[in-house]
Formats: C-alpha cells, sequence, structure tokens
C-alpha cells in the first residue's frame, strides 16, 4: 500500500466534519428523528479516523483493521438500538 494518510488529511476531514455537523444543526433542514443518527454516524466517522490514526491502527494489517471496524460498527448498531428503545 503506497498510500500514507497524512495528519493534514485528517484534519482537513475532522474540520469539514464538524462544519457539516454545525450547518446540519443550525439550520435544521431534517427532522430530529433524521438529524439525530446522522450527528451520530459522522461523529463516529471522526473519532474513528482519530483513533485509527493516533494510534496508527490504519497502518496494522488488514485482520485488525476488519476487528475494529467490527468493532465500531456494532458500538454503533447498539447505540442506535437503545435510542430507538428510548422513544
Amino acid at each position: 500500500m503506497g498510500y500514507k494518510l497524512t495528519p493534514l488529511a485528517v484534519w482537513g476531514y475532522v474540520v469539514a466534519v464538524t462544519i457539516v455537523q454545525m450547518v446540519l444543526v443550525s439550520y435544521q433542514s431534517l427532522s430530529s428523528s433524521l438529524l439525530n443518527p446522522v450527528i451520530i454516524v459522522l461523529a463516529f466517522s471522526e473519532a474513528a479516523l482519530i483513533v485509527m490514526f493516533g494510534l496508527q491502527i490504519w497502518y496494522e494489517k488488514p485482520f485488525i483493521i476488519l476487528a475494529v471496524a467490527s468493532a465500531f460498527f456494532t458500538a454503533l448498531a447498539i447505540t442506535l438500538a437503545l435510542g430507538s428503545i428510548a422513544h
């Protein structure tokens, strides 16, 4: 894999996602039931990228990446399921 993720690319993604989140929340163009999962997915993707880059999981073997991604999506599914139970 000749592709390396640079700190500037990670920073740019974090800034872009933060701006998108701020715009979505400030204008509230989506209904609340749709807005919350969108914000959660954006926040989780941002956090996952920071963890993968900061802990250098990005450069690990594919099996480790698959395990981390599986844990991430399992946590996301549980969070969304618990959120739907509350309503």
